[in-house]
């Protein structure tokens, strides 16, 4: 009895490490947002390197915004049950309409050839698929809020190879209405920092 009690444990936490090894969280490496307008030739990873900002991206002007974030995934990763994006967000809204939400989508990207330091609006890659979207209310108060975003599995899986690890994703507001958003950069604190969870 006490042998089979033991080979039972021995079994229980063999599973349980298993599972736990199959349980990812990738802190974002590299993260920066492009500008438009006559800013469009700008790094604002250099400018402005502890905030990321998202607003009115099918636009050229200097308020059309898109975040860049890059995420070393691991190689041994073999499938993805689910994927999620955490992310501090801030909402600003500068109209009447408190009902009025950020729409905040997520697009995968198809090439990582970039760095948060020399990127600009000018040479940023383009974005491919949506693979997430939220909306968001107002922040009331200072500070950014938590927010968690699931992604579409298999187009996030499909990006990742045992040759190339990294991903890149882009987050855009397509919906304009006078609603943007502010997020921290890892540059700000290593706690604020984007992060994604994979299963």
């Amino acid at each position: 009895m006490k042998l089979k009690w033991l080979l039972f444990t021995s079994l229980f936490c063999v599973s349980t490490f298993t599972e736990a090894q199959d349980n990812f969280k990738i802190l974002v490496s590299e993260d920066t947002y492009v500008q438009g307008g006559d800013t469009s030739t700008d790094t604002m990873g250099e400018t402005y390197k502890k905030q990321l900002r998202i607003s009115n991206s099918n636009a050229k002007s200097k308020y059309a915004r898109i975040t860049y974030l890059k995420f070393l995934l691991p190689k041994k990763l073999r499938s993805i049950g689910h994927v999620v994006l955490h992310i501090p967000v801030k909402v600003f809204n500068k109209t009447d309409d408190l009902e009025k939400t950020f729409k905040l989508d997520v697009y995968t990207v198809q090439s990582d050839d970039w760095s948060e330091s020399t990127l600009t609006w000018d040479t940023k890659p383009e974005v491919d698929k949506k693979v997430g979207s939220i909306n968001l209310k107002k922040t009331e108060g200072k500070q950014s809020e938590w927010q968690a975003i699931v992604l579409n599995t298999y187009e996030i899986f499909k990006m990742h190879s045992r040759k190339d690890s990294t991903i890149t994703l882009a987050l855009l507001n397509t919906d304009f209405n006078k609603t943007s958003a502010i997020c921290p950069s890892k540059e700000q604190s290593k706690k604020s920092a984007a992060y994604l969870v994979i299963k």
